[in-house]
């Protein structure tokens, strides 16, 4: 068994070696990501489905990339409508549900989507 290390305080060596840069953090901007952010934002595009322009969705290529990544078939990252509403709905035996729901949808048609979902789930329960 090795013998227990002296924290730095009491003499042993400091766990960081360099001091941390001189910001906040996430405050380092990378210029690669900083014109992903605006092709998007000049694409006016910015959701998967609908924009002022064709052509292809960096939502789409996003939600591809990770698929490929992390090995699975499909994934899709949606807005959140309140995650409080239907807790239920977002893991069902350990896997995400994903429901494709029109934004143009009223609060009440919304609604009744959550709760069609909660009866299903209450069926496969």
């Amino acid at each position: 068994m090795s013998s227990p290390q002296k924290l730095a305080i009491h003499g042993g060596v400091p766990a960081r070696q360099q001091p941390d840069p001189p910001m906040f953090p996430g405050g380092m901007i990378i210029a690669e990501e900083e014109a992903a952010v605006l092709e998007v934002l000049r694409s006016k595009r910015l959701f998967r489905f609908y924009g002022p322009s064709g052509g292809e969705s960096k939502v789409e290529a996003l939600e591809q990339a990770f698929v490929v990544s992390v090995g699975v078939k499909r994934a899709q990252r949606a807005i959140d409508y309140a995650p409080d509403m239907c807790p239920r709905s977002l893991d069902l035996l350990g896997r995400a549900v994903m429901l494709n729901v029109n934004p143009l949808l009223s609060n009440a048609e919304m609604e009744e989507t959550i709760d069609g979902v909660n009866k299903v789930l209450d069926v496969l329960a």
